[in-house]
Order: structure tokens, then C-alpha cells, then sequence
């Protein structure tokens, strides 16, 4: 089992990293966290993921439920920490020079080139989720069938998740 100062490190590693959100960190997080390290199992990675993202706040407040099934109250406060002290620091040193900055050639360039590698960052999220949520046909047409229902007949995300569960349970009733 780590110690504070182990999970500290590693959260903060992982905010220091963030760009792109949280959820471009989570291939990242689950190589540490799950492959690497085996602080938590692939199926807790994936609860404490849906549950960061049902509760209200920032979307990575799963990193506090990985802290305390790492290391207790403590790791929680470790991962909270760890996550959410360089971004905030960080934010407030743009924001104090963004003003001054943002005009340079440079500093558009910088945006420019942020952007894709944001977005390749939470593509990989996304497939890391999918192959640690998805076992088998009957879970991707699930996934499938919602996220037309939620795109196409505007289907509520709440709802939609509800539905899921609910269909979810019952099938792993039934195994």
C-alpha cells in the first residue's frame, strides 16, 4: 500500500499533466493507477470514473475516490491535492499574464497547437473507458442505442444514464 507522499506525487503528476481536462488523463491514469502500480482494480477505475462524473463539480473529482481507495481519508486528500494544485496555480499565473500575452504570434500559436493535442489526449481517455467498460455485445449495443436516443431524440443525459444503470443491473442479475 503507498504512502501520502506517494499518492501526493502521483496526483500531482497527473495535474501537472491535465491538458485537455481530465478526461485526457485518464489512459495515463489507468496505466498508473491500475497497470503499473495495481493501487486499484480496472473495474474500480472504472466506478470511481462514472461516479466523478455523476456527482456535481469538477468532472475529476474521481481522483478523490482513487486516493481514499488507495490510501484511505488520507490518499483522498493526497489525490485532491495532488490533482487540482497545479492547474489552479497554473491558472492563475495565465490569467494574470493573458492579458499582456495574447496578442503575440507566439501565444496564438501555442493555442493552435494545444487543441489537437487536447483532443488526442481525450480520444484515448475514451478508448481506455470503453475497453475497460464494455464486456461484450450486449453493453456496446446498449451504449450504442442511448447515445442515439440521447443524440438523435434528445433523450436526457440523466435519463439516459438512469435507463442504463437500471438495464445494467438487471442483466447482471440474470448471469
Amino acid at each position: 500500500m503507498p504512502d501520502f507522499w506517494a499518492v501526493l506525487l502521483t496526483f500531482l503528476r497527473f495535474g501537472a499533466i491535465a491538458f485537455g481536462g481530465g478526461i485526457a488523463l485518464i489512459s495515463e491514469m489507468n496505466r498508473v493507477l491500475v497497470l503499473e502500480n495495481a493501487w486499484l482494480s480496472p473495474r474500480v477505475f472504472v466506478d470511481g470514473f462514472a461516479l466523478g462524473q455523476f456527482v456535481p463539480g469538477p468532472n475529476m473529482l474521481s481522483v478523490v475516490f482513487y486516493g481514499e481507495r488507495t490510501f484511505g481519508v488520507a490518499g483522498a486528500l493526497a489525490a485532491w491535492l495532488g490533482m487540482f494544485t497545479p492547474g489552479a496555480a497554473l491558472s492563475i499565473l495565465a490569467s494574470s499574464l493573458w492579458a499582456r500575452i495574447r496578442a503575440a504570434p507566439w501565444a496564438q500559436a501555442v493555442r493552435g497547437a494545444l487543441l489537437p493535442i487536447g483532443f488526442g489526449l481525450s480520444t484515448g481517455g475514451v478508448l481506455t473507458l470503453a475497453q475497460a467498460s464494455f464486456h461484450g455485445i450486449g453493453s456496446v449495443a446498449l451504449a450504442l442505442v442511448l447515445g442515439y436516443l440521447v443524440y438523435s431524440r434528445r433523450l436526457s443525459l440523466i435519463a439516459a444514464v438512469l435507463v442504463g444503470g437500471a438495464i445494467g443491473a438487471a442483466l447482471s442479475f440474470l448471469r
